[in-house]
């Protein structure tokens, strides 16, 4: 799991936390957060890759995650264009 800034500028501000999350899912491990907790992991419901959601550090997600992605760098790019202004 790496946190994130979404806003790259933000981190030289002091004072300030990385405010979202890309990790690796293998398939099926989220499929509870896609189709609610029947205790199957379901591959095509969550295949397997890299997600990401807003999320501070050492907080539960803001968001539901995202993806997946082939790439850890996709996913950020991603995330970023997202909330680009």
């Amino acid at each position: 799991m790496a946190y994130f800034y979404t806003d790259p500028e933000r981190e030289s501000v002091p004072h300030t936390l990385p405010n979202a999350e890309v990790f690796h899912a293998d398939a099926g491990e989220l499929a509870e957060w896609f189709e609610g907790d029947d205790g199957a992991a379901d591959e095509e419901i969550a295949p397997a890759g890299f997600y990401v959601w807003s999320c501070f550090p050492g907080c539960m997600p803001d968001s539901e995650p995202t993806g997946p992605f082939e790439t850890e760098a996709e996913a950020v790019a991603y995330w970023r264009d997202m909330f680009e202004d």
